[in-house]
């Protein structure tokens, strides 16, 4: 049987998917070619995400939800290829960026690691200005010289090393719909603000009032989200509630807490 030329064996795929059942076939599909193993972490999701996962990934593992920087590590424990690429379930390879991948991982040119530039979808189509716009993220590394760095939302890699520049897209659709955004918009809020809080951070009475502005102006001015059309302006609007949100949590929370605080004091004298 003659080997496969597209077929990686040094590249190993990780992926954490929470209800994504309409989601995962494509972005694994997107991988096949990732020769040592495809990893899914399914974190107890409520839909079909594992059944569909199953038939494409190498392996399906499901657990509990402890983190996003737990859940990749957890997958990354199930691999041995000394090249990793981890994916989002809302993402898909395309064919140039697969060549890519193929060419770097054969010969990397001394790096650690390599950028990616990921194309946004929103509201049925391409996001190329504004906030969203030039949106390049680190996924594809050494396993020995990198490291997920722990935070409770968007967590980062730890490069030991030169980092390069891949060509072609990784596709990327978020939000299904404008429900599902804003119910995801609350639950990064939530997280956002535990990390604040953790990290020292307070916020002011103006944070939630004039911050969401000036969010709105540089993504739909500065940036030229308006020549996104429509999906620019809600764009736009939805991430200056999205900075609203945040803060008034932040801010909700400190005084709370500044709250219990005193009352503790008064109650100690």
């Amino acid at each position: 049987m003659e080997s496969d030329p597209d077929r990686i064996d040094e590249l190993a795929v990780i992926i954490v998917a929470r209800d994504e059942e309409d989601r995962i076939e494509k972005c694994l599909r997107s991988v096949l070619w990732a020769g040592e193993r495809v990893v899914v972490v399914d974190d107890s999701t409520s839909d079909a995400t594992a059944k569909r996962a199953a038939p494409l990934a190498t392996e399906v593992l499901i657990r509990p939800w402890e983190g996003f920087v737990a859940s990749r590590q957890f997958a990354l424990s199930r691999t041995r290829a000394p090249w990793i690429l981890w994916l989002d379930a809302d993402e898909a390879v395309s064919p140039e960026l697969a060549r890519s991948i193929r060419k770097a991982v054969r010969d990397p040119r001394d790096r650690a690691a390599f950028r990616i530039r990921r194309l946004n979808h929103y509201m049925g189509r391409v996001v190329r200005h504004g906030a969203w716009s030039g949106d390049r993220v680190v996924r594809l590394f050494r396993r020995d010289r990198a490291e997920f760095r722990g935070r409770l939302v968007h967590e980062s890699l730890s490069i030991e090393g030169g980092v390069g520049e891949l060509e072609g897209p990784l596709h990327h659709t978020s939000y299904r719909d404008l429900t599902h955004h804003w119910r995801k918009m609350g639950e990064w809020a939530d997280l956002w603000c535990a990390q604040s809080i953790r990290d020292g951070k307070s916020a002011s009475l103006l944070d939630p009032l004039v911050r969401p502005g000036i969010r709105f102006l540089k993504g739909y001015i500065l940036k030229g989200g308006f020549l996104d059309g429509r999906a620019g302006l809600v764009l736009a609007v939805m991430d200056s509630v999205y900075v609203a949100l945040k803060y008034a949590r932040l801010l909700d929370e400190r005084m709370t807490r500044r709250r219990q605080d005193d009352s503790e004091r008064r109650e100690e004298r």
